[in-house]
């Protein structure tokens, strides 16, 4: 009996998967920053000038959060002055200044809700 040298058809290992497996693995993960407010109860030094990163109600200061990858694996996080990163010349690159979505979505239902809530009352 014959050995048949073509790969079944179901051998799991598709051009397609083996690429995909590759492109994910082989893709470096690199430091990242963002502008975020303070928040409370923050616990932090900054690692530029050693003083804590602290919130103010009336002040409403922002820090830059930077996520540190060495050799691309995640490493640490660090938290620096807004002011502070700047000076530092921004060691892990430009701090992103989007909008920090996941306050908008958590609190868009309650929003939503009392808008519709003020006008039933108002009709």
């Amino acid at each position: 009996m014959a050995t048949s040298t073509t790969p079944r058809p179901d051998s799991g290992t598709s051009p397609a998967r083996s690429t995909a497996r590759k492109t994910k693995s082989s893709s470096k993960r690199l430091s990242r920053a963002v502008v975020r407010d303070v928040e409370a109860g923050s616990q932090v030094d900054c690692p530029h000038c050693g003083e804590r990163v602290k919130f103010q109600a009336k002040m409403r200061n922002k820090q830059v959060i930077c996520n540190i990858y060495v050799r691309g694996q995640w490493n640490r996080v660090e938290h620096y002055h807004l002011a502070c990163y700047l000076e530092a010349g921004q060691p892990h690159g430009n701090a992103d200044l989007q909008a920090d979505t996941r306050r908008v979505s958590a609190n868009a239902p309650r929003r939503d809700a009392a808008a519709a809530q003020a006008s039933d009352a108002g009709a």
